[in-house]
């Protein structure tokens, strides 16, 4: 039987073995290749994401549209985004899908739908590609995790998610500085 000391040093120290230290995480997070691929993509597509639905209004807005027409291009962004979110796990289901099939298709789709956004002539159009941008921030948003767990594993996740989260934060910095 335990007694209290030993249960309160336990919870406090945690397990007693363990190898994982955050160098060693870090160190096999950066070699791994297609881990560092895939945080450079991200690093170069959520800052987009970032800016583009914080200026979907004023892209409405600069295209001669009302108020009120703007917040159904953002009412159509966030209800696209959701059914987005549900398409992974069909999707990875898909035979022959690779780990990084579905986010690879979710920046293709992004790609498009943010060119479609910026080049299209008509509100009908630009309301159709606000709805394929969403879909693809749906996709990417709901792939993150599970892609991340698949390429490093559990044991890394939480070190893995904090560097995209620092990229993110790196790459959104440098692409607001150039305006």
């Amino acid at each position: 039987m335990q007694t209290v000391d030993c249960i309160i040093n336990n919870v406090l120290t945690g397990p007693k073995s363990t190898d994982l230290t955050l160098r060693s995480s870090i160190y096999r997070l950066f070699r791994n290749r297609v881990f560092m691929v895939f945080v450079a993509g991200l690093a170069f597509s959520l800052p987009i994401i970032n800016i583009f639905t914080a200026f979907i209004v004023d892209l409405y807005q600069d295209r001669g549209s009302t108020k009120k027409e703007a917040s159904y291009g953002l009412i159509a962004l966030n209800l696209c985004g959701g059914l987005g979110r549900l398409s992974p796990g069909f999707m990875m289901k898909i035979p022959g899908m690779t780990t990084l099939g579905v986010p690879i298709i979710a920046c293709v789709l992004l790609g498009i739908g943010i060119l479609c956004s910026v080049f299209v002539p008509g509100m009908s159009l630009l309301i159709l590609s606000s709805c394929v941008t969403g879909f693809a921030i749906g996709i990417l948003g709901a792939s993150l995790n599970v892609t991340t767990a698949r390429l490093v594993g559990t044991k890394h996740l939480g070190n893995a998610i904090g560097i995209i989260c620092t990229m993110n934060g790196i790459g959104t910095a440098i692409s607001v500085c150039g305006r």
